[in-house]
């Protein structure tokens, strides 16, 4: 624990010290994963009734200011099954840590739509992430065909002050390449199986267009020569998703 408190101190006093003129130092928000499978006989449609009924209560409990929360399923398309036996991820978010006054709350009063989900899914795994937006994605397909998510787990090599400038640098060879796509990193926080041998998940977003480009620069034109992101951090094999919006909190 002291070391992730270490880590997520040094990210922020990082960002505050590298922000330039058109960069505000961000802040950590809390991002939830939880992993699941479809029981039998249910699939997609089930679980998309039951999201309607579940965003027509937190229209409600929003409007009578409830906190709001963002989620967006995650459908694996390119990951090792024999590492992740699921169906799916759904991927939540709020703005900010008080928000999560919001979780009793929910549970108190949306017992029927949970027990819902229950039946629709078993979800074995839920993790809570301090996270980082160190690049914002401006055109998102969250709502029509989807967005291609990357995920990979990556260890610090040296500090995270060489971690968070290295991503600084490839944040900036993308604007270069006038390429959309955003980037979070996500520490390990609570739900995290204790044998998870990583510092942080780093996570791409984009469209399926800017995928492809972006794949053709690295392979094909050598764009990313140069960088320091492989000296900086040590990450495994990306495992690719697609997302798209079950609610957003615009």
């Amino acid at each position: 624990m002291k070391k992730i408190l270490t880590f997520l101190t040094t990210i922020l006093l990082t960002f505050s010290a590298t922000a330039d003129d058109h960069m505000t130092p961000p802040t950590m928000f809390p991002i939830e994963g939880i992993q699941c499978k479809y029981n039998e006989g249910m699939g997609l449609a089930d679980l998309q009734n039951t999201v309607a009924k579940w965003n027509k209560y937190m229209d409600q409990s929003v409007a009578e200011g409830n906190p709001e929360y963002s989620a967006y399923l995650l459908s694996p398309y390119m990951i090792p099954g024999s590492e992740f036996d699921l169906d799916f991820v759904w991927f939540g978010m709020w703005s900010s840590f008080n928000d999560l006054e919001g979780i009793p709350r929910y549970l108190s009063e949306a017992k029927d739509i949970e027990e819902e989900f229950n039946a629709v899914a078993t979800c074995h795994t839920r993790q809570l992430s301090p996270s980082l937006m160190v690049r914002p994605i401006e055109a998102s397909e969250a709502k029509g065909e989807g967005n291609i998510v990357q995920i990979r787990s990556c260890k610090n090599i040296g500090t995270p002050q060489e971690t968070l400038a290295a991503f600084n640098q490839f944040s900036s060879r993308l604007d270069e390449l006038e390429a959309d796509m955003a980037i979070l990193l996500m520490v390990k926080g609570p739900g995290t199986s204790s044998s998870a041998d990583y510092d942080f998940l780093q996570m791409n977003v984009s469209t399926a267009a800017t995928f492809g480009n972006l794949y053709d620069e690295f392979w094909n034109k050598g764009s990313m020569q140069g960088l320091s992101l492989s000296d900086a951090v040590d990450c495994g094999p990306t495992r690719i998703y697609i997302g798209t919006a079950l609610r957003e909190n615009n």
